[in-house]
């Protein structure tokens, strides 16, 4: 995975997908979406990572 730009997390997201209906954690990368799990996607952030709560 690429460092991402963003993390939305402590959320309540649904991904339409059958294998993983929900999750709490988003991280986005140069525009798109490039992993989705839980809060423990914030271990992948850097200084330059934006991350947003609801």
């Amino acid at each position: 995975m690429n460092l991402p730009d963003m993390i939305l997390y402590n959320g309540k997201i649904t991904t339409l997908d059958p294998s993983q209906p929900e999750v709490s954690a988003i991280a986005i990368t140069d525009g798109l979406i490039t992993a989705l799990g839980g809060d423990e996607l914030l271990n992948s952030a850097t200084e330059k990572t934006k991350k947003n709560r609801p």
